[in-house]
C-alpha cells in the first residue's frame, strides 16, 4: 500500500494544535487504509479532503509566538542597521543615494517601456490592424525606398481583390482652419472614408459617426474641441467654416483620441475635403495611408 500524501499529511501537523494532532492523525490513517482497498485513487483524494476539512480554528495552533519572535528580530535588525548607518554617514549615504538612483531610473524605465508597448491597443482589432507601405525602387529618401503613402485607389481594390481584407480604409491628415464666430482655431483633422470606423475604434459620444462622412460638409468633432467652440452648448447641427469658405456641419462629437495613439486628430471630415481631394481615383498620387483589417494569425 502507498503512503497518504505526504505534502497534505505535512500540512496536517504544520497547522494542528499538538493536544489533537495525534488522535486526528490517527483517524484519518486509519480510514485511508480502509478506502485504498476499494480505490486507492479515491482513497488520496478523500484523505487530502480530510485534511482540509480539519483546517479550523478549533484546530489550528497559535503562531502568536512565533510571529512575536519574528518581529522582535527584525527590530533589532533594524536599530543595528540604523547604528551602522549613523556610525559610517559618508557610506550610508553614498548606498542609499545609489538605491534611490537605481530604483528611480528602473521605474521611469518601466513605466516608458509599458507607455510604449500600449500604443494602439485600445482599438477593438488591434492585432489585425495593418499599414500599407510601398517600395518605391530608385527613389531613396532619408536612407530608404519604403514609403507608408499609397494611392487613394488602393482601400477599395484590395478589399475586391483579396478574400483576406475584412475592411480596408484610406486616410489623410493635416492641420485646417475652423472658425465658429470670432473663434477660430487650426486644429489636427483626420480625412478619413466611412471605412475608419471598420477599422479603428473611435468611440461617439454624441450624433452620428461613420454614415456623417457620407456628407462632404460634415464634421465630427472631438469632445474637448466642441467644448472650445461651444462651452456647454450641444455641438450637434451648429456650423463651422472650414478655411474661411466652406460652410460645415456639426454631426457628431467622439472621445478625445488619447495619446498612445500613432494618428492624431481632433476633427473628422469626408476624404473628399483633403487639399488633395482631387487625387481620387488616381493611381499615380501617393498622398494618402491604407490600413486593413485582416482574419486573426494572417500571414499579413
Amino acid at each position: 500500500m502507498k503512503p497518504p500524501p505526504q505534502s497534505a499529511l505535512r500540512f496536517l501537523r504544520w497547522f494542528c494544535r499538538d493536544d489533537y494532532l495525534e488522535e486526528i492523525e490517527g483517524n484519518l490513517l486509519e480510514l485511508y487504509k480502509q478506502q485504498y482497498e476499494d480505490s486507492p485513487v479515491k482513497a488520496r483524494r478523500q484523505f487530502i479532503w480530510n485534511v482540509l476539512r480539519h483546517f479550523r480554528p478549533a484546530f489550528i495552533k497559535s503562531f502568536s509566538s512565533q510571529s512575536s519572535t519574528s518581529s522582535a528580530m527584525f527590530r533589532n535588525y533594524f536599530k543595528v542597521a540604523w547604528r551602522n548607518a549613523l556610525k559610517q554617514k559618508l557610506y550610508s549615504l553614498i548606498n542609499l543615494s545609489g538605491l534611490t538612483i537605481g530604483m528611480s531610473c528602473f521605474i521611469l524605465i518601466a513605466l516608458y517601456i509599458q507607455y510604449e508597448l500600449s500604443y494602439d491597443t485600445h482599438h477593438e482589432r488591434a492585432d489585425q490592424i495593418y499599414r500599407i507601405y510601398q517600395q518605391q525602387k530608385g527613389n531613396t529618401f532619408r536612407g530608404t525606398d519604403l514609403f507608408s503613402v499609397s494611392p487613394e485607389p488602393l482601400a477599395p481594390a484590395m478589399k475586391e481583390t483579396f478574400p483576406e481584407v475584412q475592411a480596408a480604409a484610406t486616410i489623410s491628415t493635416g492641420y485646417d482652419l475652423l472658425s465658429y464666430g470670432d473663434k477660430a482655431f487650426s486644429p489636427r483633422v483626420l480625412y478619413a472614408d466611412e471605412n475608419a470606423f471598420e477599422v479603428f475604434s473611435i468611440p461617439i459620444t454624441e450624433g452620428l459617426g461613420a454614415k456623417a462622412l457620407q456628407t462632404p460638409n460634415a464634421v465630427l468633432l472631438s469632445k474637448s474641441l466642441a467644448k472650445k467652440y461651444f462651452g456647454d452648448e450641444s455641438p450637434l447641427g451648429q456650423e463651422l467654416i472650414l478655411d474661411n469658405d466652406r460652410l460645415m456641419t456639426v454631426m457628431g462629437v467622439f472621445e478625445d483620441v488619447p495619446n498612445n495613439q500613432h494618428v492624431q486628430f481632433e476633427f473628422i471630415t469626408s476624404l473628399k475635403n483633403c487639399p488633395w481631394g482631387d487625387d481620387v481615383g488616381r493611381w499615380g498620387r501617393n498622398n494618402y495611408y491604407t490600413y486593413v483589417v485582416l482574419p486573426e494569425k494572417s500571414d499579413y
